[in-house]
């Protein structure tokens, strides 16, 4: 949720003031944050789990992998929901509004990012997971 929030940020600053490079400047706060807060992203729990058992540490069993990867993976899609229906509950003013420029940026890189990967059929899934 940290992360969404740091897009939004980033976005809207790129928008409203016509230069991208602002939003590329805000982004990485983000990512700090999370840092500071000591929090993992998804892709470095499933990065760097699996190393605790190839190293046979203790107390590292598959059965826990598997448990510690459900509950990081329940735990980002919630927050990314509730990020996005944040986000978008303030972008059209609780859905009473039409977006503004920074919802019709949002739209359009969702849209460009989904009909990228729908051009390559079942392989272009593949390539988002």
């Amino acid at each position: 949720a940290i992360l969404a929030i740091a897009v939004a940020l980033a976005v809207t600053a790129a928008v409203q003031t016509g230069y991208p490079i602002v939003g590329a400047l805000i982004f990485p706060v983000g990512f700090c944050i999370l840092n500071l807060l000591g929090f993992d992203l998804l892709t470095g729990v499933f990065a760097l789990v699996p190393l605790a058992l190839f190293d046979k540490r203790p107390g590292a069993t598959m059965s826990g992998m598997f448990k510690n990867w459900g509950l990081v993976a329940v735990g980002n899609l919630a927050g990314a929901l509730f990020s996005a229906t944040m986000i978008a509950i303030s972008l059209t003013f609780a859905f009473s509004a039409e977006p503004s420029a920074v919802g019709k940026a949002f739209a359009g890189a969702a849209e460009a990012r989904t009909l990228g990967f729908a051009e390559y059929g079942a392989a272009g899934w593949f390539t988002v997971f």
